[in-house]
């Protein structure tokens, strides 16, 4: 399973078992990119942009 195929919620809802988010967040690790586009006291707002980084790529410990 890749992190591209992450099912909506309301398709893991209907899902039993484990969900396709938590089977991904154990793959995979994130790099992301945050940009601010206003400071404001009321609301902040900004775009983030993240990508999954398999751990056999980076060579992380498996457990």
């Amino acid at each position: 399973m890749s992190c591209e195929n992450i099912k909506s919620p309301n398709e893991q809802r209907e899902q039993l078992g484990t969900s396709a988010r938590e089977e991904c967040v154990e793959m995979c690790s994130y790099m992301a990119v945050v940009t601010v586009l206003s400071r404001n006291r009321r609301r902040n707002t900004a775009i983030v942009l993240a990508k999954c980084i398999y751990r056999e790529f980076l060579h992380f410990p498996t457990t």
